[in-house]
């Protein structure tokens, strides 16, 4: 038959992957959020910049997380990668700064505009990336030791079905932990796959 991996619904984990597995959105956007709030007010500080508007001091850091929630970036990631990531965040935060310079242009047409904006690009994509990283590098460290990701019942007991639960197995930070087989005619059973079947 077809080889899947069905993830187990956040219920059937325990309650502490459960928990960390719900709060990931939470706990992204609040990383982002700081990020970009220090990247605001690190840019207004910087020498030689004028006062932005407080409007427009908003519509920047709305665009980046609305950008980034487009990613998926706020679910939690099946498998974490601190270059996807980074590639991610940095269209995000340059296509949030184009957006911004253009609405400015139309709306304001302040000669400044560019450069305020530039700072802000530079600043908020440095923090934003370093949370990531963080993030990332947090979210390994917890698969290491099996305190987050998701169990996989894997469908299908033959040979590939047990290559990829050893796979499984033998690589903790896929966030996938085999538990079982589905099958209803297992080529082997659970003595030899060392699984339920």
């Amino acid at each position: 038959g077809a080889l899947e991996l069905a993830a187990a619904p956040p219920q059937s984990l325990s309650h502490r992957r459960a928990r960390r597995f719900a709060s990931w959105g939470r706990i992204s956007l609040l990383t982002d959020g700081a990020a970009l709030a220090v990247a605001l007010v690190l840019a207004h500080l910087a020498p030689g910049s004028t006062v932005v508007p407080v409007g427009w001091t908003f519509v920047f850091p709305a665009l980046v997380i609305g950008l980034l929630a487009t990613k998926r970036m706020y679910q939690p990631p099946l498998d974490p990668r601190m270059l996807e990531a980074t590639r991610s965040v940095l269209v995000a935060v340059t296509v949030a700064a184009a957006v911004t310079i253009a609405l400015r242009v139309i709306v304001a047409d302040t000669p400044s505009v560019a450069r305020e904006t530039m700072q802000l690009w530079l600043l908020a994509t440095a923090f934003v990336i370093a949370g990531r990283l963080w993030l990332i590098t947090s979210e390994r460290r917890a698969r290491r030791r099996g305190d987050a990701g998701q169990r996989a019942l894997i469908v299908g007991a033959g040979n590939v079905g047990r290559l990829v639960a050893a796979r499984l197995a033998k690589d903790p930070e896929s966030g996938r932990k085999p538990v079982g087989f589905l099958d209803k005619d297992p080529l082997y059973g659970g003595g030899v796959t060392g699984l339920p079947v």
